[in-house]
């Protein structure tokens, strides 16, 4: 038999998880779609088999940058050099969802937000939005 639910309000949760604000620089990328359509190129392009674990190296963050700039995003050197974290995470879990599964990258995303890392911009820490619970 189904909980009696009043008042229509559900479950508030524990901590409730705000995904901050994308800065100039990720959203010229995310209009772009600059990293789905980089990872469709490089998986087209090369014949390497993606394994659990894989990071995005130097290399593979170069051929990023000239992909950006031959897509005409616009940037500044400092801001591709300051958002290398947050690069690396979104191609990571853009190459999780294309050469594994979408469950892989699920768990990948998961992961980050256990961890802290999140979907944040660059020197921006984790901040959950505050509850309150009248319990």
């Amino acid at each position: 038999m189904a909980a009696s639910s009043y008042g229509g309000d559900g479950i508030a949760p524990d901590e409730m998880f705000v995904r901050p604000k994308l800065d100039p620089f990720q959203i010229a990328v995310e209009r772009k779609w600059a990293i789905f359509n980089f990872v469709s190129r490089y998986l087209g392009m090369h014949n390497a088999k993606l394994v659990k674990g894989w990071d995005p190296d130097t290399e593979y963050l170069e051929e990023f940058h000239q992909f950006l700039l031959d897509q005409k995003v616009t940037f500044t050197e400092a801001e591709f050099a300051g958002h290398q974290d947050w690069l690396k995470s979104e191609l990571k879990r853009e190459m999780y969802s294309s050469a594994l599964s979408i469950d892989d990258a699920r768990r990948l995303a998961i992961g980050r937000i256990r961890s802290g890392q999140g979907h944040r911009r660059a020197g921006q820490s984790p901040r959950p939005a505050s509850t309150t619970s009248s319990a």
